[in-house]
């Protein structure tokens, strides 16, 4: 007998790898990035399993990326913090 291993796809959103640290975020956090090279600042967040990116260079307007994406540039990225998700919010405050 023969037993299937691979994944089921029933909820049509991405699973997170083990080593995922978006899955580390508490409900009102986000994950705040820093680029000590060049200063850039981003954030991501995670809602109903969809990852969201907030980037500096686009005035933090939210855009959708996948988690592998995410784990590759968080990967990359100096400085990473779980911080309150009102700091990203007074900051896209600020944008407007």
């Amino acid at each position: 007998m023969s037993v299937d291993h691979r994944p089921t796809e029933s909820s049509g959103v991405e699973q997170p790898p083990r080593d995922d640290p978006l899955a580390q975020l508490a409900e009102d956090e986000v994950l705040k990035c820093r680029d000590p090279a060049t200063g850039w600042v981003w954030f991501y967040d995670v809602r109903n399993g969809i990852v969201r990116k907030y980037h500096c260079f686009h005035g933090y307007a939210p855009e959708l990326v996948s988690r592998t994406e995410a784990a590759e540039t968080i990967a990359r990225a100096g400085d990473v913090a779980r911080v309150g998700e009102q700091h990203l919010a007074m900051l896209r405050g600020a944008g407007e």
